[in-house]
């Protein structure tokens, strides 16, 4: 949510919601902007430590490229996902997924043994 404020213009709508996908047995959670939107090019970039996407209207804004790495990891530890879409000059939908189904005892000594 704090990029989704970081890469909006003044007064740009910032949606939250979250569904179930009783299919896949999970929940997702998605954050959606009117924000500056990300070249297809940058996506898969996103998610890895440390970068961010360097663009003349994204110099003055601070950050570690740090969050969207962590997002997946914790996602992924919980056994979820964490994924974007973008469009350039339109805007940006960031989703994470939570799987609704309990572990059995090797799936939860694999997540916390990766902790």
């Amino acid at each position: 949510m704090t990029n989704a404020v970081k890469y909006s213009p003044d007064g740009g709508a910032i949606t939250v919601s979250a569904k179930e996908d009783s299919n896949n047995s999970r929940i997702v959670v998605e954050v959606a902007d009117e924000g500056m939107g990300i070249a297809q090019e940058n996506l898969d970039q996103l998610t890895t430590s440390f970068h961010r996407i360097s663009r003349p209207e994204t110099e003055r804004i601070r950050g570690t490229g740090l969050g969207l790495s962590i997002v997946k990891g914790l996602a992924k530890l919980m056994r979820g996902d964490a994924w974007v879409k973008s469009e350039l000059n339109v805007g940006s939908s960031f989703f994470f997924s939570l799987n609704t189904e309990r572990p059995n005892a090797t799936e939860e000594e694999e997540a916390l043994s990766a902790v």
